[in-house]
């Protein structure tokens, strides 16, 4: 019966087609501007970092960056969206939330980023 409770708890919080947070890159190699989140978006919704929100009408892979030069020079590929001023992932840690109808559907949380890290999603989590 608890098993069972857990199944439905978890598919409530993260329904299989609820948008998800599958990249993060808080502290890159050279330059912060390249730092980047990347979403598997399924409808439209909204990432935020607690002191900024930056809307998601995009479907599919969506790179969103600081600057989407510096992103391009660091990692050889364009980037969809750019943070706006207020958004910014903190090299000390922070916690990201994806949000769809006003609902939490994924969240990310991170320590402390050492440089060149990336945080990639898993089967497990």
């Amino acid at each position: 019966m608890l098993a069972l409770l857990i199944i439905v708890l978890v598919s409530t919080v993260l329904p299989a087609s609820a948008s998800q947070i599958v990249e993060v890159c808080p502290n890159p190699y050279g330059s912060d501007n390249a730092e980047y989140v990347i979403v598997n978006a399924t409808s439209a919704c909204v990432l935020d970092d607690g002191e900024g929100k930056i809307p998601i009408n995009l479907k599919g892979l969506v790179i969103i960056t600081k600057n989407k030069t510096a992103y391009r020079l660091s990692f050889s590929r364009s980037a969809d969206i750019e943070f706006p001023k207020s958004f910014a992932l903190s090299n000390n840690g922070e916690t990201l939330q994806l949000i769809e109808n006003g609902k939490v559907v994924d969240e990310f949380t991170y320590k402390r980023a050492e440089e060149g890290i990336v945080y990639f999603r898993t089967s497990e989590g």
